[in-house]
């Protein structure tokens, strides 16, 4: 190297970049620094032709003389005009100038057109792309263009220099000095490049750095040193949000002014996506301390009115995880601003702008917060439908991330089930609670103790909507919890515990403990004072209002109703504006005094509102009050019907629903139901009409879930269970008598009535059993749809009193009864699950019972089978393999059209065991054998009474000593044949896997496809059944595979076989395997914790939550991959 140091500074400091590179050139060997010859001036207009944007002056400059070049060795590489390109697809202004032995150098052009930035330029084919630029570049002033040089590392880019040549003569000094340390780089870079706000600023970074440790700077003058240094990156670059947050969050507690004019400085020159990262504030928070910033009128309105020109303008497009918190606070906050402003359609705007581009965007994440929101909008707007669908991705994800968010989500169903007073909500409250612990935080703007104090608050108005006196006692207790929590929350909420002051009061007032009311209310007014909320005031109103009614102020009190409606109507509440109307119209009959027609009209006034928001609750509390029950009979269950087919949907999962979708449309039928149950017996007449006329459609035909008439069956039937009165008992025993005693009438009422909360139809069942004379039956009109009725409904509600007459029906002596009726009784007495009843100092041995009744019919040889071995019947044995929920060839309209396989199934087996396998079923409920080794013995010796469930239910509830006989039947022609072959994959032991390998290519398509499933729900490895190579593809899975299967042990969908595999089939979506499932369960474990298989989804998941529970507890005692019969 020649020259010196002196001559080399003054030399490199020059303005002239060609003449320091021909220094540069005389001052190193050749080969050190290599120039590629100029590509001309067609080259160079193509180029910026296919980039669609003019290059910048000192750039161009070099070009015209440089093609590309090679400094120190290659250490820098600037690409010819040919090689240059952009950095990625989704950064239409960054382009790769040049390589170094470390980095890749850039240039970021600002200016561009805001379109090259959307998502649809970025979806456009590369052809229509380079089209579009090249029309561009002929339109763009270039002195409207900046542009920036740095490092692209393949993420960020980090701007360093306004200029190429800056740039250049910056870099070609760090090399040429050798530096290896970034402080040492940007010195050498600011010596040339004085002017340049970036490098500035990463020097002020490492000074923050090199204070924080250093114990002479006081934190003031760490603090004065940096302000300094900002205001020197501003003086150069003044509109560099960045910075601008920066130097707010320094003088923000010492001038918060100042500090909000620089952040809104900041946002007014924001867009998005920003050309690179480091243009962004670095702390997202800067968007909170905004709307933080106690101002004036006119300070909030620029802020918002800032916020909103950005939102609606120069919102392009995300392409970072920082633009999109970004966002993602302006719109959160926005959101809120105009809820507490009034405004709510505005912010709803701004949600669901959010919503719509955030799945278009380059860079996309999970975003809860802004669903929760948007939730808590629509429930105040009464959308509770919509609200509930949006939540559902957050309750039910298995992302971790969101799991922390469930809470909040689930807080918000419980909200609109209690304002809609939907049954369950109980339920809803206990999975909160278990999702939420009080020092935990929940989410960035809520904590636990917020989640638990809305809760509680939520628990307490539940208990009032019910209006018992232990319920309103229980509320008390419930809205003190709330105020707790409310109180020591991290930010101290008061509208919770205002809320819960309110709720106090009015109970009180209920209680006509007047002189306590005044206190809680005096709380309220004090919170209102300090912390105004219109919707707490709204609420103050109402709660007045319905003080001073009952303190004989009428007309006080009307004023406080009227401001009430006032508040909820301009803050857009419908449902609680329609509440407050009902009240007013109710006040003079609260007070005994006549009802006007005034007071009628706003009572169908707001009915109207509760009609238009789906509220039954409030319908029929209109109804109830003009004494006209009846009178919405019709749109509830039109409603109803509609919410029958959703559930029915959800039941099947078809698309778009999930079964765990099932549980809104439950509560919401719930809630049409409970509306009845709360209406007087004039609604009787017109449910009991419907039903006859839904089942004369019918008749005893079995249809699909989704038929028309089925559904609004099943609807009145429901209905009608739910009523109290003893006129609808009456009226449900009437219909015993003449509804079908097959088909799906037959079920949908019995399953209603199976659940009745009318004990006067329990009642009159065991009555109607207990007036069974034995000597005088066979001369009695003995009712024998009734007979099965109460012997089906007693046995699933486990009535312990209809034993002894239950047993009365399986009297072969005496009561001749139909096959039906006893197969029922024999299910009721093991489902009851009482081997020994006791009835005063009578004791029945009901397995003893049981045994003698089996071996009558042993003796009889008269086990009544039921229907003939049919084809439908062995295409039907195939369905109960349907485990694994695996696509069947049907469509989804076609599985609503007509009943799925299962369902088929459960019609072709419902009510119509024969009478040993019922026996058997029942003895094995009841913790005995015996029925089991009955029916082990009929398939041994081949008898003729055989049914394709004799197998399953020695594969199921067997251990491994039938294995043999099952093999062995396997092999034998129809029915027998293939019950073996269902039992033998239920019993699970490998040893049965060649044998069914082999049947992989039997002759008969059945056996195949029996072989498959039961290989299948083994293993738990799945085959195209239609694949021509079936056997090759399992037999060469097998070989791979056998090692993890071991001889001896029992397996089911490949995993090692013990009660948690059952517990987790009581969620499956089929309705038989849950069903199967459960007996299955009860029968191996001796434990008889309940469960509704068939019941509602909420009630299902609590009830699994006890399964869970005990298996946790009792884990240890059940060693996997064995055969189990009562725990042991």
């Amino acid at each position: 190297m020649e020259g010196n140091t002196e001559e080399h500074i003054m030399e490199h400091q020059s303005d002239d970049v060609l003449e320091y590179l021909a220094w540069l050139k005389k001052k190193y060997r050749s080969h050190v620094h290599v120039f590629e010859r100029e590509a001309g001036f067609g080259v160079y207009k193509l180029t910026e032709q296919r980039l669609g944007f003019p290059l910048e002056s000192t750039y161009t400059k070099f070009l015209r003389q440089y093609d590309g070049a090679s400094f120190f060795q290659g250490h820098l590489q600037l690409l010819p005009l040919e090689q240059i390109s952009f950095v990625q697809s989704e950064h239409p202004a960054m382009i790769v100038i040049g390589e170094g032995k470390y980095d890749t150098w850039a240039v970021v052009v600002e200016g561009l057109p805001a379109e090259l930035y959307s998502p649809e330029f970025r979806d456009l084919p590369l052809e229509e792309k380079v089209k579009r630029r090249r029309i561009q570049s002929r339109n763009i002033d270039p002195e409207q263009l900046r542009y920036i040089y740095g490092i692209w590392d393949g993420e960020h880019f980090t701007p360093l220099h306004y200029e190429f040549s800056s740039w250049l003569l910056s870099t070609l000094h760090v090399l040429d000095q050798k530096c290896e340390d970034l402080p040492t780089e940007l010195s050498l870079r600011i010596e040339q490049d004085g002017n340049s706000p970036f490098i500035l600023s990463l020097l002020a970074d490492i000074s923050q750095t090199h204070m924080a440790g250093d114990a002479f700077h006081t934190e003031v003058q760490q603090k004065e040193n940096l302000i300094a240094m900002y205001d020197n990156c501003l003086e150069i670059y003044p509109t560099w949000p960045k910075i601008l947050c920066r130097k707010a969050d320094l003088i923000a507690s010492t001038n918060p002014e100042t500090a909000q004019k620089l952040r809104l400085a900041a946002f007014q020159n924001l867009s998005f996506p920003a050309m690179y990262l480091d243009h962004l504030p670095s702390e997202p928070t800067c968007v909170d301390a905004m709307f933080n910033y106690n101002g004036g009128i006119e300070e909030k309105k620029q802020l918002i009115d800032t916020l909103e020109d950005l939102w609606e303008y120069r919102v392009i497009n995300i392409h970072n995880a920082q633009e999109f918190e970004l966002i993602h606070r302006i719109a959160m906050n926005l959101a809120k601003y105009y809820k507490t402003s009034m405004n709510k359609s505005r912010g709803c705007e701004i949600l669901q702008r959010f919503i719509s581009i955030v799945p278009t965007c380059t860079h996309q994440q999970e975003y809860p917060e802004i669903l929760i929101l948007w939730a808590e909008f629509l429930i105040d707007s009464g959308q509770h439908d919509r609200a509930e669908e949006i939540l559902q991705p957050i309750i039910h994800s298995a992302q971790s991330f969101l799991y922390n968010y469930r809470a909040q989500a689930l807080l918000q169903c419980a909200q609109i089930a209690t304002y809609r007073q939907e049954p369950w909500c109980n339920y809803l409250f206990d999975t909160i609670e278990e999702n939420t612990k009080k020092e935990e935080m929940i989410g960035r703007y809520t904590s636990g103790c917020d989640i638990l104090a809305h809760l509680y608050l939520l628990k307490a108005e539940y208990c009032v909507a019910q209006a018992r006196p232990e319920d309103l006692t229980m509320a008390i207790d419930f809205y003190d919890t709330s105020i707790s929590y409310a109180q020591e929350a991290p930010n101290r909420n008061y509208f919770i515990e205002g809320s819960a002051y309110l709720g106090k009061g009015e109970i009180f007032v209920r209680q006509q403990k007047i002189g306590m009311v005044p206190q809680y209310y005096q709380k309220v007014q004090d919170i209102l004072k300090e912390h105004p909320n219109e919707i707490l005031t709204a609420r103050m109103f109402l709660r007045r209002g319905f003080l001073e009614l009952y303190t004989g102020q009428e007309e006080k009190s009307r004023q406080s109703y009227e401001l009430a409606i006032e508040t909820f109507e301009m803050l857009e509440m419908p449902l609680q504006k329609a509440w407050s109307l009902f009240r007013l119209a109710q006040a003079a009959s609260r007070l005994g005094k006549s009802v006007s027609e005034d007071d009628r009209n706003m009572a169908l006034r707001a009915q109207t509102q509760f009609y238009q928001l789906g509220c039954p609750t409030g319908v029929s509390a209109v109804d109830r009050f003009l004494d006209q029950p009846q009178q919405s009979l019709a749109w509830h269950m039109k409603t109803a019907h509609e919410l029958q087919k959703k559930l029915t949907r959800t039941r099947k999962c078809i698309a778009p629903y999930k079964r765990s979708d099932g549980s809104r449309f439950e509560r919401k039928l719930g809630a049409h139901q409970i509306s009845i149950a709360r209406c007087n017996e004039k609604i009787i007449p017109a449910l009991i009409s419907e039903i006859r006329e839904q089942a004369h459609i019918l008749g005893s035909e079995y249809v699909s879930d989704v038929h028309v008439a089925l559904m609004c069956f099943t609807t009145a039937a429901e209905f009608l269970a739910t009523n109290k009165s003893y006129e609808a008992a009456h009226a449900m025993v009437e219909l015993m008598r003449e509804l079908p005693e097959n088909g799906s009438v037959h079920l949908a009422f019995r399953n209603a009535i199976a659940r009745t909360i009318n004990m006067n139809v329990v009642e009159y069942l065991l009555e109607k059993l207990n007036s069974l004379p034995q000597s005088t039956i066979q001369e009695s009109a003995i009712n024998e749809r009734m007979l099965l009725f109460a012997a089906e409904i007693l046995g699933f509600r486990k009535e312990k009193h209809a034993i002894p007459q239950l047993m009365t029906l399986l009297d072969l002596d005496g009561l001749q009864v139909s096959h039906q009726v006893r197969v029922a009784a024999i299910l009721a007495l093991g489902r009851i699950g009482v081997r020994v009843h006791v009835e005063g100092e009578v004791k029945i041995d009901v397995v003893d019972f049981l045994y003698s009744y089996l071996e009558q019919l042993d003796h009889l040889g008269n086990g009544e089978k039921k229907g003939k071995e049919t084809e439908e019947t062995l295409v039907d044995i195939q369905s109960i393999f349907n485990e694994k929920g695996y696509p069947t060839e049907a469509s989804q309209e076609e599985r609503l059209k007509e009943p799925s396989k299962e369902e088929q199934l459960e019609y072709e087996t419902d009510g119509k065991q024969t009478e040993q396998e019922a026996l058997a079923l029942s003895l094995l409920l009841l913790g005995e054998r015996k029925g089991l080794d009955t029916i082990a013995q009929m398939i041994d010796t081949k008898q003729s009474l055989l049914t394709r469930l004799f197998g399953e239910m020695v594969g199921r509830f067997g251990d491994s000593s039938y294995f043999m006989m099952l093999q062995k039947a396997s092999s034998q022609e129809g029915i027998t044949g293939m019950g073996a072959l269902v039992g033998l994959s239920y019993m699970g032991n490998p040893r049965a896997i060649p044998m069914l390998l082999e049947n992989l290519v039997h002759l008969n398509p059945r056996i195949v496809r029996l072989s498959a499933h039961a290989l299948e729900l083994i293993t738990g490895h799945h085959e195209n059944l239609d694949d021509s190579r079936l056997r090759r593809r399992w037999v060469d899975w097998w070989e791979e595979n056998q090692t993890r299967f071991e001889s001896g042990l029992r397996y089911r969908y490949g995993k090692l076989f013990g009660p948690e595999v059952l517990i987790d089939c009581l969620s499956h979506d089929s309705l038989l395997i849950r069903q199967h499932s459960y007996d299955e369960l009860v029968i191996a474990t001796g434990v008889k914790l309940h469960f509704d298989y068939d019941g509602p989804y909420q009630v299902q998941q609590r009830q699994i939550r006890r399964w869970r529970i005990w298996w946790e507890e009792n884990k240890e005692k059940f060693p996997s991959g064995r055969w189990y019969f009562q725990g042991s």
